[in-house]
């Protein structure tokens, strides 16, 4: 195991959105990464979700991972991280 964390979700809305750390954090329907506030004022928002893991992972299993994320620092300025690779 390579990384083992735990969230607590505070709300699940009726759109599927699941929120966390006073809605700083925000998900979806299974816990995956869409949005991210840091406290210098960045946000990262992915689109669909940061897809990193999965259910019910076999050992040794891996599979191709690609998300696009928009990073935006506190001055408001944006840019584009395209994320590929494998997860395993």
């Amino acid at each position: 195991m390579l990384l083992s964390s735990v969230t607590t979700i505070e709300e699940a809305r009726a759109d599927g959105v699941r929120l966390s750390n006073g809605g700083e954090v925000q998900m979806d329907t299974h816990g995956r990464l869409k949005l991210l506030r840091f406290a210098d004022g960045s946000q990262s928002q992915i689109q669909p979700a940061q897809e990193l893991w999965w259910a019910r992972p076999h050992d040794g299993e891996d599979r191709a991972v690609a998300f696009p994320e928009e990073y935006g620092p506190a001055d408001k300025s944006s840019g584009p991280i395209d994320w590929r690779g494998q997860a395993q």
